[in-house]
């Protein structure tokens, strides 16, 4: 077993937690988890980690009783996907794309499998302007303003504990207290349930989700006879 230093602080050993957790050392991780309890029992962030821990090992059952312990702790994040089978990462199959990230595949984030819907969507729609705003909380996208065909892609529609990549890989979540979804929902004129696919047409919109990797939500106006 390896001997891991005792770090003093609750503070330290929750970043050494995190980090040991982001190089994939799930020992390392819990070893440090151990030591905040230690030093503060009802710590609430140990809950998260625990998610996390679970998420990383792969290991449902873990995974389903720490987001349960997590939820009854924080009260937040009441669902999480399922771990999925593993697809393997994105492939690029697109000269220009390779060219962009110097690889077929592109580097590991929470948008990393999206990318290729993204792309496909702007080639699509062969927009005059594109215009990227960071829409954090979803306030900004409360009264777009968008071409009479137009196309609405948001990122962060689906925020958890943890998010589970295409390749199997883990990253860790925060509560942004559904911010993106609602306020589409907001436009859509209906509730959705961002753990699920969607597919359908409300409001004067045709809207897909894809609820992995923090969720990506694309609207494209539907145009007018006018328009």
């Amino acid at each position: 077993m390896t001997d891991y230093p005792a770090i003093g602080p609750v503070k330290t050993a929750l970043l050494a937690a995190i980090g040991y957790l982001d190089n994939g050392n799930i020992e390392g991780a819990r070893h440090f988890c151990r030591q905040v309890l230690a030093a503060d029992p009802k710590h609430p962030q140990v809950a998260i980690l625990a998610v996390w821990i679970a998420a990383h090992a792969r290991d449902e059952a873990a995974f389903r009783q720490a987001l349960q312990a997590m939820t009854e702790a924080n009260g937040i994040w009441a669902t999480v996907p399922r771990l999925p089978s593993l697809e393997g990462p994105p492939l690029f199959l697109d000269g220009r794309l390779e060219a962009l990230f110097g690889d077929r595949t592109p580097p590991v984030s929470d948008i990393s499998d999206h990318l290729g819907d993204l792309y496909f969507e702007a080639v699509a729609a062969r927009p005059r302007l594109i215009v990227e705003l960071g829409t954090r909380g979803g306030e900004s996208t409360r009264a777009p303003k968008v071409a009479p065909r137009g196309v609405l892609i948001f990122h962060d529609t689906h925020m958890a504990a943890a998010y589970v990549r295409s390749d199997g890989s883990i990253g860790g979540g925060w509560d942004n207290r559904r911010g993106v979804i609602r306020a589409i929902e907001e436009l859509l004129g209906r509730d959705l349930d961002e753990t699920r696919y969607l597919a359908g047409i409300a409001n004067g919109w045709a809207f897909r989700h894809i609820p992995k990797s923090n969720g990506f939500t694309i609207l494209r106006r539907i145009p007018t006879k006018a328009g």
